[in-house]
């Protein structure tokens, strides 16, 4: 929590900076990133693009769940999983069937101060849109084993193995 905050601030003085100075966020942005928060460069230079090509769509059409996706996943690699869980709420209200979103979901719900049961619910969700993709029978799997469920968790883990 502490790192989503000092990242939030640190994204929040960037902005003050751009507005002053009319200077690019990105070139602010990356060594904040890449010497504050130790994220590996090549992904914060490819983030940094990205998210800029991202945001820019997402203002010009609100509704598109794979560019959210996708922005959902840059803040996963900065670690940023309040920014992530945004992102995928944002999908699920645009489709709440959407797998990708819903198996992701999920895992931050069980690894980051969510709710096992609606952990839950969405892998399940993720499972009947994509049976045969390995990463939600884990994700299934570990929210088991979380919950204490260990021959589901052990079913699941395996299923997830053989896929």
């Amino acid at each position: 929590m502490e790192h989503a905050i000092a990242l939030s601030l640190t994204g929040f003085a960037v902005g003050m900076i751009v507005g002053m100075t009319g200077v690019g966020g990105g070139s602010l942005m990356t060594p904040a990133l890449v010497g504050i928060f130790r994220i590996n460069p090549a992904i914060a230079v490819g983030t940094d693009l990205a998210f800029a090509a991202l945001t820019k769509s997402l203002e010009l059409n609100p509704a598109q769940p794979e560019a959210r996706l996708k922005l959902a996943g840059i803040f996963l690699a900065r670690r940023d999983f309040a920014k992530a869980r945004e992102q995928y709420e944002a999908v699920l209200r645009i489709d709440p069937k959407f797998g990708p979103a819903a198996n992701n979901l999920a895992w931050i719900e069980a690894e980051h101060g969510g709710s096992l049961d609606r952990a839950i619910q969405l892998a399940q969700v993720a499972e009947q849109k994509m049976p045969q993709d390995p990463s939600v029978a884990d994700t299934l799997g570990w929210i088991y084993y979380k919950m204490n469920t260990f021959s589901r968790a052990v079913t699941s883990l395996e299923e997830a193995r053989e896929k």
